[in-house]
């Protein structure tokens, strides 16, 4: 029995000695490392940008609300019929300059939806292209509708730049007050 363990051990110490030694490809490890930093560097990146994406989003659609708040205020009939050109533009500039923080906060949402995922949405993509374009036609409407307002005379007779409350009141009191129910 112990011939036949001699016998065994020499010949795993035979095959040993005739296998070559292990090739360890150091520039070959080195490349991978170099490939996962650059991926993870890359990574940390894009997810800067999903942040920055997601902070746009939401500016555009609070400048959406202030530009419905506007319209509401600046499109009343009794407004432009007493303003008359230089209303209707003051409408028309309000109007289309909603469209384009709608058009350019979808952009920013379907950014956010492109990017944030690992691997992307190229749907969203074409969705952030189809929306900047939008964005892009209404904020030349937005320009086209302000010219003669801002570049004319008509400013003084669109709307008053003088002060927006009256005499003593603050936004607490007076007509921009909260209603009765409403908390402050």
């Amino acid at each position: 029995m112990q011939e036949a363990r001699a016998a065994i051990q020499g010949h795993k110490q035979a095959v040993l000695a005739r296998l070559p030694p292990p090739r360890i490809e150091v520039s070959k490890t080195i490349s991978n490392q170099r490939d996962m930093q650059v991926r993870t560097a890359g990574r940390k990146n894009v997810i800067a940008l999903c942040t920055f994406d997601v902070a746009q989003s939401v500016l555009y659609l609070m400048r959406a609300s202030l530009g419905i708040t506007a319209a509401v205020r600046d499109c009343q009939e009794s407004k432009i019929s007493a303003t008359g050109q230089a209303g209707q533009m003051l409408c028309s500039v309000d109007v289309s300059g909603l469209i384009t923080s709608f058009a350019w906060a979808t952009a920013s949402i379907s950014l956010t939806v492109a990017r944030c995922p690992v691997g992307g949405n190229l749907d969203a993509m074409c969705s952030f292209d189809i929306a900047a374009a939008v964005g892009v036609v209404a904020g030349i409407a937005t320009s086209g509708s302000s010219f003669k307002l801002t570049c004319g005379g008509l400013a003084k007779t669109a709307f008053d730049l003088g002060r927006r409350l009256e005499g003593n009141e603050t936004a607490t009191a007076g007509p921009l007050a909260p209603s009765a129910g409403t908390a402050v």
